[in-house]
């Protein structure tokens, strides 16, 4: 009886530790987030009408077969102050804008709605990318002169899935 209570309580411990994901805390304390693994950290630099601009960029690319969701990526862009400072009541256009930058001639827009994060305006758009090999939904936040790019690259036949909903909820800005 007791190795059978051992036996379940290790079957039991196993189980839960496939399902745990990696917090991912910014070593500035401006967000966290959760990835199915620990993603990559690599930084990356834009030309903007702001000048050269560090993009930090984490990525976990899915390397399982047959998974819903081929990658999940988190992009973090720091612009000067004079961006939250030129529309303090209305980001509205720099969110805009940053959207329509993100489409490319490979991908065609699904759909595009506004959404907030808390307090926070933000963006969602969802892409097909490929001609329908891919579907990517991105979220767009813009917290004063900080721009978060949340971006899962999915499956179309698997699209709306519980680990894209798990990775988009778990996103928090931290004042």
């Amino acid at each position: 009886m007791k190795k059978s209570i051992i036996i379940l309580v290790f079957f039991i411990a196993s189980c839960s530790n496939s399902n745990q994901w990696y917090s991912l805390n910014s070593t500035d304390k401006s967000f966290e987030i959760e990835f199915p693994k620990k993603p990559i950290h690599r930084v990356d630099t834009s030309n903007s009408i702001y000048g050269k601009l560090p993009i930090n960029i984490y990525l976990y690319q899915e390397t399982k077969k047959n998974t819903p969701n081929l990658a999940f990526i988190l992009a973090k862009t720091v612009y000067p102050d004079s961006i939250a400072n030129r529309f303090p009541d209305n980001l509205d256009p720099i969110l805009d804008s940053m959207v329509q930058s993100s489409i490319n001639s490979d991908m065609k827009l699904i759909s595009r709605k506004e959404i907030k994060l808390d307090s926070i305006k933000g963006r969602e758009i969802k892409l097909d990318y490929l001609n329908g090999e891919t579907i990517m939904t991105m979220k767009f936040y813009l917290h004063r002169n900080t721009c978060y790019v949340l971006n899962i690259i999915t499956d179309p036949k698997k699209d709306f899935n519980i680990n894209q909903k798990r990775f988009f909820e778990s996103f928090k800005i931290i004042e």
